[in-house]
Parts: structure tokens; sequence; C-alpha cells
């Protein structure tokens, strides 16, 4: 196998890919490492914690309690896939601790730190949405009759506060009579109804449209004042921007142009940085192997002060870079699979809607120049893991181990120690 392997005079990265796959195949003939595989890895990550949530438990406190259980099982499963499953294509090796690590978790602030059968509800749609809206109708709502304040009249029907549309696709579902309202878990519809409810909850990362997982740098809907009553959701209580600078759109064009514009960014950066540090030892091999080759030209001129400063650039750069690509690409495959076809549209309901796709991050100046650190995680950032982190922390004190009020120091401090101890697992 060695004489068949790239020396590292010639390429040292293809030597070391080489190399690195070599000991997963033998790994996997030795029986010591499997393939990843779909779905079947997902099961701890993501089917799991749905299939729990499809059985209604909310009068059945012995299923309630068997919570735990699937808990278990699901750290089990995702543990034995980050020890055991790799595979030859590198990006997908690195979706194994990735899934791993938020599968776990997700499914434990779900199922634990959270109650979301009793008490999280969603925004939905009476009626059978957009059954009779097609793109076309769809279409015809353009930036000039969506008002930037986020209110538009098509022909609502009446009833409250769904009256004023805060984008394109809402306004078409009000022009076609259908309103919004807050949904609590359905526990007595059918079977599709509650597997609907639970994947939208079990996959909707930072919680747009939801009542308790929602956070609140994104912008979202005012919670409803009266929990688990099917109240009308106030379609105009969505702001265009929040404080932190995350904004959403009125429009697909409009969203579609930004998102696309962003990853072309994000995409020519990435490619550079993908060139800069497939050349460099240092990230290659690992810093305790990377004296022992030498530098590329353009890392040899700098000083040994300097050097490990463009080393840290490059990581933090390329990790913005791929978090704009990685969610850009997600938001734009479910909007535009969701928008392919009137039958998807209608199944998807307030799935598809543009307000479901805010910014990727806040704002830089507003978060990041003005408060430090504490801005930069807690405001511009993507904030995809935040309420895995501060969940914990929110259960003790709703049980009574912490302070309630979140400005108390204990508060403060136990919070935020969970918070990076659950981080630092993570990463």
């Amino acid at each position: 196998m060695a004489s068949t392997l790239t020396s590292p005079e010639t390429n040292l990265l293809l030597h070391r890919r080489e190399v690195l796959r070599a000991h997963f195949v033998a790994d996997v003939a030795a029986g010591t490492a499997r393939p990843f595989v779909l779905p079947f890895d997902l099961l701890g990550t993501v089917l799991l914690p749905i299939i729990y949530l499809c059985i209604p438990h909310t009068r059945r406190p012995w299923l309630y309690r068997l919570r735990f259980a699937v808990v278990g099982l699901m750290v089990w499963l995702n543990y034995n896939m980050m020890m055991t499953a790799s595979s030859t294509n590198f990006a997908a090796a690195c979706m194994v601790g990735l899934l791993g690590v938020w599968g776990t978790l997700w499914g434990t602030t779900r199922l634990v730190w959270m109650r979301p059968q009793f008490d999280a509800e969603r925004v939905d749609v009476h009626g059978d949405v957009y059954g009779d809206v097609n793109r076309g109708v769809i279409r015809r709502y353009t930036i000039g009759t969506v008002k930037e304040n986020g209110g538009t009249h098509g022909n609502p029907k009446p009833g409250g506060c769904n009256s004023a549309a805060p984008d394109q696709t809402v306004a078409a579902a009000l022009s076609a009579g259908y309103t919004y309202y807050w949904q609590s878990y359905p526990s007595d519809s059918p079977l599709s109804t509650r597997l609907g409810w639970a994947f939208d909850y079990a996959t909707s990362i930072r919680g747009p449209g939801w009542s308790t997982t929602s956070i609140s740098s994104i912008p979202s809907f005012r919670r409803p004042s009266k929990p688990l009553s099917d109240s009308p959701v106030d379609l105009s209580s969505i702001p265009l921007q929040t404080l932190t600078g995350f904004s959403r759109y009125t429009t697909s064009l409009s969203f579609l142009a930004h998102r696309l514009r962003q990853m072309a960014l994000a995409y020519i950066v990435f490619d550079f940085l993908s060139f800069a540090m497939q050349n460099d030892p240092y990230f290659i091999l690992g810093p305790e192997h990377a004296a022992a080759h030498p530098l590329p030209p353009y890392l040899s001129s700098l000083h040994p002060l300097v050097l490990p400063i463009f080393r840290s650039s490059l990581v933090v750069t390329a990790i913005i870079a791929s978090a704009h690509l990685a969610m850009g690409i997600a938001q734009l495959l479910h909007f535009c699979v969701s928008h392919s076809h009137p039958t998807l549209i209608r199944l998807a309901g307030a799935r598809s809607d543009i307000w479901q796709y805010p910014d990727v991050c806040g704002g830089f100046a507003t978060n990041v120049l003005d408060y430090g650190l504490a801005g930069f995680w807690g405001g511009w950032w993507h904030q995809n893991f935040r309420a895995c982190f501060v969940a914990p922390a929110n259960w003790l004190a709703q049980h009574g181990y912490l302070p309630r009020d979140r400005r108390h120091p204990v508060r403060r401090f136990a919070g935020a120690a969970i918070a990076f101890v659950l981080s630092g697992i993570s990463y």
C-alpha cells in the first residue's frame, strides 16, 4: 500500500489524504470502523426525537417519563456513530462529528430541558393553506406592494390581527382567505399533522415562528397573550430588522438576490482560504508535525509573531464563510423545494413563508464594535446553538435551582459557565 501513495515531497496534502483514507479502509476491513450510512445515522440525531414527539404524552405521565430512555438511546447511538463511523470523503467525515454533537445537544434540549407538547406553539395557518394559491398569484406581490414597515393589505379574511402581511407569501395566503394562528401540539389530530408539527419543531434550529424556541436576535412575531388558545398571530408585530441587526425580506426576489450574493462572496473567500490552508503544513499535519516541513514562500517571509495571527485569522474567516455557505444552502434548498410546486407550497404551509429565512448573522458594527466579545457571540454570530446553550440554565431557574431574575449575578455566571462548557464540548 505504501508504494502506491503519493510522495509527501511531491504533494503533502494529497499524501496525507491518501494515508488517512488507507487507514480508514484498513479499519473497516478489520471491523474497528464503519462507513457513515444514511438514513441510519440520522436515527439518533433527528429521527428519534421526531418519532417520540409524534406520540401524544400530555395525558400519559408514564409515556412522558419515557423521554429519559429515549434520550439515553439517542446519546448512545450518537456516541457510537462518532466513535466508529467515518468516510473516505472528508466533508462527510466532518459531518459525523457535527451531527453527533448537534443531535445530542438538540435532542436533550427538546426532550429534557423543554416541554414542547405542553407549552410550545408555532405560527400556522387555518385551512388548506395555499390550496388555491399558485405561484402566479404569489409572484404578483412585489416590493412595491409590501410596505417597508411590514404592513400590506390584499383582500384578507377578516379576523383581528390577521390584516397586515409582513411579506409577499403571507399576502398571497391572506388574499386567498386564510388566517395565521398559534398552533399548539395537535394531540387529537391525525398522525400526518402531528408528524409535521414534530418535524418542524425538531428541525427549526433558530426557532422562527415558535413561541418557546425562537431566539430574540432574529425577527419574530409577538408571542400570544393567551397561550394554548389558538390565538391569531399579530402579523404586524414582526420587525424588518432587530436591534442586533438581523433582517428579514419582504419578497422572494429580494431574499434570493441577497442570499445568492452573500453565498457567492462566501464561496470566493472560502476558495481563497482553501488554497492558503491546503499549502500550509500546519493545517495539513497539525502544529506538532508542521515544523518538519518547509513553509510555502508567502508564509516563510512572515515574522514569527505574525504567522500565528495570520493562521488564526484564516481559521476564523473560514468558519464565517462556511457558516454563510452552509446556512445559505439550507435556506435556499428549503425555499426552492417548497415553492417548486403548488402541492409542496400547500404541504409546507407557513414553513415556506419568506419571514422564515432571516439573515445568517446580525450587524457587525452594532454588536462587535460596540460590545466586543459579548456582542460577537450574543448578537452578531449566527445563534444556531444558542437555544441549546441557554436551555439548561433556564430549566434550573424554572425549577428553583437558580434565581429567576436573568440579571442576578449567580444566574448570569451559571448561565455563562454552562454555555461555555457546552460550547467547548461541542467544538
